[in-house]
Order: C-alpha cells, then sequence, then structure tokens
C-alpha cells in the first residue's frame, strides 16, 4: 500500500478546482407589504437555490508515473454556518517498471459525505467519511487483480479566501483517525484548490 500512499498524497497536493452553480446569498423580501417569516424562512433560498456542485480534478506526470483524479461532487448550504454534501471519486495510476518490464495499475474509486462548519473569516471545520475500493494488477500475463477496500474518517479544518468575483482559494489540513498500514493516505491529508461561482 506505500504506492497507494505516494499517488493519494500527490493526487491531493495537485489540488482540485471547484464549480458552484447556485450562489448562496440570502434571499431579500418580495416586497415591504409580504407577512414577516420567521428568520429561518426569511434569511434562506429555497432547498434548490442552497444546492451546489462542483468537483475535483488532479494529474501528475512523471519519469516512470501517470496519476489522474476525478471527484465531482454535490451538497447543500443548511443554514448561515454549515454545508453538507456527498461526492464520488476516481483515481487512476500506472507506475511504469514497477518490476522490470512490468507494471502496476491502480483503479480506486468510492464515495464520500462531508459536513462542512464556517467559524470566523474564513476559517471552517470539516467531517467527511470516505470508502474506497481499490484493485491493483501488475500488467504481466495472468497476473491477478489485488482487491481491497477502506474507510476512512477525516477531521480538520480549512480556510478559505476570496479572490476575483465569486471564486475563491482554500486550503485543508485533514487528519484521517483511521491510520493503519493499509491506509492510502498519510496524515495529514493536505488539500488545497479553488472554488468558482457560476
Amino acid at each position: 500500500m506505500k504506492s497507494l500512499k505516494s499517488i493519494a498524497l500527490a493526487v491531493f497536493l495537485l489540488g482540485s478546482v471547484c464549480g458552484f452553480s447556485q450562489r448562496l446569498d440570502p434571499v431579500p423580501p418580495a416586497n415591504n407589504t409580504s407577512k414577516p417569516r420567521s428568520n429561518d424562512e426569511s434569511n434562506y433560498a429555497s432547498f434548490k437555490d442552497r444546492l451546489f456542485w462542483g468537483g475535483g480534478i488532479g494529474f501528475a506526470f512523471a519519469a516512470n508515473q501517470l496519476m489522474l483524479d476525478l471527484s465531482p461532487m454535490m451538497g447543500v448550504k443548511l443554514n448561515e454556518r454549515f454545508s453538507g454534501g456527498v461526492g464520488v471519486t476516481y483515481k487512476y495510476s500506472r507506475f511504469y517498471d514497477y518490476f522490470p518490464g512490468v507494471d502496476l495499475v491502480s483503479n480506486i474509486w468510492g464515495g464520500s459525505l462531508f459536513l462542512r462548519a464556517n467559524i470566523y473569516a474564513g476559517l471552517y471545520a470539516r467531517v467527511e467519511y470516505e470508502h474506497l475500493q481499490i484493485i491493483q494488477k501488475f500488467t504481466e500475463r495472468n497476473s491477478p487483480q489485488i482487491r481491497d477496500q477502506f474507510n476512512s474518517f477525516f477531521v480538520g479544518g480549512g480556510y478559505a479566501t476570496p479572490l476575483a468575483g465569486k471564486s475563491s482559494a482554500f486550503v485543508e489540513i485533514l487528519y484521517n483517525l483511521n491510520d493503519t498500514p493499509n491506509s492510502p493516505y498519510t496524515n495529514p491529508v493536505i488539500r488545497v484548490g479553488f472554488i468558482v461561482g457560476m
């Protein structure tokens, strides 16, 4: 699993680019004569307007490695402080000449659930559960597939800073509570990237 640790660390350090299709701003009253509403009703858009989605893409090339990562996600803003959602991920890697004349090909896919809590001025806390299915195979003829699965429980936080328009950059530092020798991650897990409003 050491090769998987190298893959995961490199992919997450590459960062991600996320696109959000909806603004999460409060909805203004229709007019001044409308019936007074509760704080929850007056300060938030409809469920549909609070949905957001995006994804991450990572890739790396080296003399003997090729790594690709695709991680779309979708979530909803629950209130001014909390948001949560789901994500899926697919990672592909190929180590050329892992043994002389033999490559190692890895396919990793799975899903995750996350919850994020805004703390103050761009700082936020994050918890996440992720389940991964891992298949590795050597390109040598008649080589069997090596199958494994792994559950990760991440806790940590991050900081997001606004850029131009509705875009922002973020960095997250997460700690995998299920850090075992079979984990595809090495603590801490660092993610960097951008969020772009559409």
